[in-house]
């Protein structure tokens, strides 16, 4: 019986190791491919950014802002500098990079468990757990040395814990060198990190000086730990001396870091950590219940110090955000591991087998709900296809003016490049007086827009206003935009930074190959919604909900707008807002029209309204996947439309809205002469309908077409084409009047039209 017993556990273990091998390389699997789809965030962009430069030449502290510890930086940058792939590639080289930062980890954990329980199963089991706490994971593939630094202080403490029994010298010099490096990847590692080893070593003096027969020792070989921590410092120090960083070093990852850290908004990790309890209550508190169950069943002096500085730590630092519960959620992850495995030694007595299976099921099951956690919170597509394109369009010498690290290998316009709340405050006298002057030294062409832009000083926002155009996304060019004048010659004050070839073009003439021209406008049929009479309340046409929208269409209105609250509604149907006002639309692109894309959540906006006292004749139209967008008779936005989207237009069977409040916002303006076509309208005949409305309602427009921009003077000499080479300085342009919005760039048109598939909007770790 006895044997029969024991030939069961041995099948029942190879089979268990079996199958959580498979899963062990599932798990390991998915965090790769998350770590490659997963959304960029501002502090990771700036990581890689910085690493880039390093890579060039450029040295932290000296050359550009930094902060933190350089190891990250000198470290990384050697594999970036040995990559010849695009940015694309090397964007995805950073993740692969903290990719396998987690592989080290995992194999140290699997050696750990292996040498504590000799189980192959359970040292699989403890390989991956603490990798796949959501709320670790969803930060831990980060590209930022605060993830780096948690896997080097996490070995370390293993090389501690393992040490107790193998009291090698050897384990301990390296688990003082892992420490030290974490520390050069983080300063916050100090905390994390040095609270437990300060209580080891009281507890090891305690030991050994004062109750030698009462408490055990915790430490092995601390001399040598000693050494390896101080002979790694010692090392990056004098490396940074002789690189001439130190005394700025110092300055900054010391004294202007503690600074840095005053003025810091405090930010509480309940705020992100309500979504991640919300989706995974269950498991996490089987994770925390197996978790206090070690540390309470076995009383490990070792872990429960561990524990204690971590969750002081976590409390020290003021800005709490995800990432710097990584090294948390390791932690929690092991002892969760460890408490399993004793709970389950415990338990077992004569029904390993059935002991064995429930509480392996119940961490399966435990990892998958973690797991789950992360799916579908985000993705980088935009991100890189906005990379892509700054790789076409920037030579080897361009600049940006680049405040998130958006421009991840091209090298970013200012000293201060990441213009954090923190940094404003800390620098209030460059920012308020000297940005503006490095802007123009710099020469950029180009500007990545981020939201911290809008706490700049009100003249810096204005200078970018002024300098740059909106080229796509989030990405602006150096130019001009030549405003429509009916009554007089026009002159423009032009200030070139940037020495080269600038290009002089309406908006007009580089979009036409966008919109439909193969449309007979003599068979057009009658709009299948006509409402002429002027809207200015509330109306409901329930009459409209029965019929069916065509998959293309053409929207078509008279609107007098005001000074509304964000996103009011004018007309709606069923969840599609055929057209949405918005008067406090984004600050770097001012007043507009919007129409909302219910499937995406996302809205297709064209900000180019700057009066309130007239009236605008409103086209959009749904061309296969394009949406196009026309005020006055001119072509302002042309939009990709997701296939969902689009697919959506013919299954509306809403109520047909006028001017309906939605969220307590209402349109209070006027809108009539609301059409909508089953086909999509071709430019020439938009144009015409509104020559024929314009005079109605006292639209002063010239009805001039073609490209009147080729007729430009500059210091008084008339262009005989629509590219000219200036230099450095400032020019005098004169513009005969049109009706067509008009641009100068130093970037060429064809680049105005790619289009980049914008991604939903996201906090720093949650979609909202």
């Amino acid at each position: 019986m006895d044997k029969l017993i024991h030939q069961s556990e041995k099948i029942f273990q190879l089979i268990l190791t079996v199958l959580l091998s498979i899963i062990f390389f599932v798990v390991i699997g998915y965090i790769y491919w998350f770590s490659q789809i997963r959304y960029f965030t501002i502090d990771e962009y700036q990581y890689g950014c910085m690493t880039h430069l390093v890579s060039q030449g450029k040295l932290p502290y000296v050359d550009f802002y930094e902060h933190h510890p350089p190891l990250s930086h000198f470290l990384h940058s050697i594999i970036i500098k040995l990559s010849d792939g695009n940015f694309l590639e090397k964007a995805l080289l950073l993740r692969k990079i903290s990719f396998s930062y987690l592989i080290l980890l995992s194999i140290s954990l699997f050696f750990s468990f292996y040498y504590l329980t000799r189980k192959y199963a359970y040292a699989l089991l403890g390989a991956i757990v603490p990798l796949s706490v959501g709320f670790g994971l969803i930060s831990s593939i980060d590209y930022r040395a605060d993830c780096f630094g948690a896997v080097f202080l996490t070995i370390s403490i293993l090389c501690i814990d393992a040490n107790r029994q193998l009291k090698l010298r050897s384990l301990a010099a390296v688990s003082g060198i892992l420490f030290g490096m974490a520390i050069f990847m983080s300063q916050k590692f100090v905390y994390y990190g040095g609270i437990a080893l300060i209580i080891l070593f009281i507890n090891e003096l305690n030991a050994r000086y004062l109750r030698k027969e009462y408490s055990p020792r915790q430490l092995a070989h601390p001399i040598s730990l000693i050494i390896g921590f101080v002979a790694t410092v010692g090392i990056m120090l004098i490396l940074c001396a002789c690189f001439g960083l130190l005394p700025k070093m110092i300055q900054l990852i010391f004294f202007d870091a503690v600074k840095h850290e005053q003025v810091y908004p405090a930010i509480h990790f309940s705020s992100y950590l309500q979504n991640y309890l919300n989706q995974t209550k269950i498991s996490t508190l089987v994770l925390i219940f197996l978790a206090v169950y070690f540390l309470v069943d076995q009383r490990d002096f070792v872990w429960s110090a561990v524990c204690f500085s971590t969750i002081i730590s976590a409390f020290l630092i003021k800005a709490q955000y995800p990432y710097n519960f990584v090294f948390p959620c390791f932690i929690l992850g092991i002892c969760s591991s460890r408490g399993i495995y004793g709970l389950a030694q415990k338990l077992s007595l004569n029904k390993k087998i059935v002991v064995n299976s429930i509480f392996f099921l119940v961490m399966v099951l435990v990892l998958y709900d973690q797991i789950i956690f992360t799916t579908g919170k985000s993705d980088n597509t935009h991100q890189l296809k906005l990379l892509d394109k700054l790789e076409k369009i920037s030579l080897a010498n361009d600049r940006f003016i680049d405040n998130s690290g958006g421009a991840l290998f091209l090298e970013p316009a200012t000293y201060y490049f990441q213009n954090g709340l923190a940094q404003l405050q800390l620098f209030k006298k460059y920012f308020s007086e000297q940005i503006i002057s490095d802007y123009r030294n710099s020469g950029a062409r180009f500007m990545i827009y981020d939201a911290r832009q809008n706490n700049l000083p009100a003249h810096v926002q204005e200078y970018l206003r002024k300098h740059y155009l909106h080229l796509d996304g989030d990405l602006y060019t150096y130019g001009l935009k030549l405003d429509t004048n009916l009554k007089e010659i026009t002159n423009y004050e032009f200030e070139v930074i940037h020495p080269g070839e600038y290009y002089l073009f309406d908006n007009i003439d580089i979009l036409i190959a966008q919109t439909p021209s193969n449309i007979d406008t003599s068979k057009l049929i009658t709009p299948i919604i006509e409402i002429s009479d002027r809207c200015q309340t509330k109306k409901v046409y329930d009459e409209y909900s029965k019929l069916k929208f065509p998959s293309e269409i053409t929207v078509e209105l008279m609107v007098k707008v005001d000074k509304n609250p964000h996103n009011a509604p004018v007309v709606k149907r069923g969840d599609w807002s055929l057209l949405h006002w918005d008067a406090e639309f984004e600050q770097m692109q001012g007043m507009g029209f919007q129409v909302h894309l219910p499937e995406t959540n996302s809205y297709v906006e064209c900000s180019e309204i700057t009066s309130l006292d007239g009236w605008y004749h409103v086209v959009w139209t749904i061309y296969g996947n394009t949406l196009s967008f026309y005020v006055n008779g001119i072509l302002k936005k042309i939009s990709y439309v997701p296939p969902k989207d689009v697919a959506s237009i013919t299954g509306n069977s809403g109520a047909f809205k006028i001017m309906d409040a939605e969220r307590g916002h209402c349109f209070n303006g006027i809108a009539e002469n609301i059409r909508i076509y089953p086909y999509p309208m071709p430019r020439q005949t938009i144009f015409e309908r509104f020559n024929i409305l314009r005079e109605k309602y006292g639209i002063i427009e010239s009805t001039e077409t073609g490209n009147f921009y080729k007729k430009v003077a500059i210091n008084g000499k008339s262009l005989e084409n629509n590219v000219c080479k200036l230099e450095k300085g400032t020019y005098q342009l004169s513009i005969l009047p049109s009706r067509l919005h008009g641009y100068i760039s130093c970037v060429a048109p064809q680049f105005f039209i790619e289009k980049i598939k914008r991604g939903k909007r996201h906090a720093m770790y949650f979609e909202y």
